[in-house]
């Protein structure tokens, strides 16, 4: 991680989320699986150019111009540079991380790449076939 990456990953920790999204959000969700390469990059530039216009947001991963952040207000959101407004806001964290996996499936990711994606980014809940994931 590079030293200008430390302040957002810093950031990420700071918000209590899984470490993997300090992860994704500097380095790229290939390096916690590969199925996430297209879905969850590292932040790009265009997710920085919103975080100047509404500074309580934290930029977690971009999929092209478009990004996931959480609001100061607790939500979370995806917002694409070029539209005025986020497109989705979710109330928490899961909701955020439901719309990737479907978003994964809808992609035909494997189902268990999925199940791990998801014990990844939302530890301590089942994740499928009644099992949890600690």
């Amino acid at each position: 991680m590079s030293a200008i990456d430390e302040p957002l990953a810093a950031t990420i920790r700071e918000l209590e989320l899984p470490p993997v999204i300090a992860t994704i959000a500097t380095e790229g969700g290939t390096a916690v699986h590969p199925a996430l390469r297209y879905r969850a990059q590292s932040v790009h530039p265009a997710a920085w150019s919103l975080v100047e216009r509404s500074p309580g947001l934290v930029p977690l991963w971009s999929c092209g111009i478009d990004s996931a952040f959480a609001d100061q207000d607790g939500t979370f959101l995806m917002w694409s540079a070029e539209d005025a407004w986020p497109s989705h806001r979710f109330p928490d964290y899961a909701g955020l991380v439901r719309a990737l996996l479907t978003d994964l499936r809808e992609d035909d990711e494997d189902e268990d790449d999925l199940r791990v994606i998801a014990g990844l980014l939302l530890p301590g809940r089942k994740t499928g076939r009644g099992q949890a994931r600690r």
